[in-house]
């Protein structure tokens, strides 16, 4: 059994049963909180008795998740079009986290998007933000394209995935030609 106790006394468990020679397991703990100093329990139970080991650690690295989604969308034939994406922590935490969102070119370019460069902060308890690159409409008829949002410069947990796509989907129509028959 293995019991990690939080300073306001509520308590943690994770029980795991071990056969075979040697008894050798080991055992993750999740829902910890980040930042926060844990007592640290383990006992062993055998047919010659119970032993237990007592110890303190923390404070507590982060190990949650830190992701942006993709997005797309028609560009539109004028003005901007928003493209929201949405930033999230797999689990929400007691102190802020920060990351920053950097966009960057792929097959877009910045006559098709407007650049962002800002940072993100998720105040305790928030698990999502959202953030807008705004996409700017035109009549050219041109393939789908790209662009990226990163994200970097964490100040806890871990990127899991770092980087979100921005696919701009053409909504003009192919120009017809037409060429007149002459006079012969």
């Amino acid at each position: 059994v293995a019991t990690a106790t939080r300073p306001d006394s509520s308590v943690h468990r994770v029980t795991k049963t071990v056969l075979g020679s040697p008894p050798a397991t080991t055992t993750v703990m999740t829902g910890l909180t980040v930042g926060l100093q844990y007592s640290f329990t383990v006992s062993a139970t055998s047919a010659v008795g119970t032993s237990a080991v007592s110890a303190a650690f923390g404070p507590v690295t982060p190990v949650f998740g830190i992701s942006i989604t993709n997005r797309s969308l028609a560009e539109g034939n004028s003005g901007q079009k928003s493209f929201s994406f949405t930033v999230s922590l797999t689990d929400a935490q007691l102190v802020p986290v920060i990351v920053d969102v950097a966009t960057a070119n792929s097959t877009a370019d910045t006559g098709d998007y407007l650049p962002l460069a800002t940072t993100v902060t998720f105040d305790p308890g928030q698990r999502s933000k959202t953030v807008t690159v705004k996409v700017l409409g035109d009549t050219v008829f041109e393939p789908d394209e790209v662009f990226v949002v990163n994200l970097s410069n964490n100040s806890g947990g871990l990127i899991t995935t770092g980087r979100g796509s921005g696919i701009i989907l053409n909504d003009d129509t192919n120009p017809v030609v037409e060429v007149a028959a002459g006079n012969e």
